[in-house]
């Protein structure tokens, strides 16, 4: 990440002290700017497996913890 202050062909001693309030205002920046960058990355997709579809009253729907029958499924083995 390039520096705040630092512009391009700036050495270190032509930096001048900043006082605690500009500090913080430069924190803020980074962290707004920071901030909108990230809400402006597009959502991946999120695909489901069909049970949202097959158990309209959600019933059955975690199958996180349980086996499943085959990478990324959600139906899971009958015990």
């Amino acid at each position: 990440m390039p520096s705040l202050l630092a512009r391009e062909g700036t050495s270190a001693e032509e930096i001048e002290p900043i006082n605690d309030q500009q500090r913080r205002n430069q924190a803020y920046q980074v962290r707004h700017q920071t901030a909108v960058a990230e809400k402006n990355i597009p959502l991946p997709p999120h695909p489901t497996n069909g049970d949202e579809d097959l158990y309209t009253n959600k019933i059955g729907n975690y199958s996180k913890a349980l086996p499943h029958n085959s990478p990324g499924r959600g139906r899971y083995f009958s015990l």
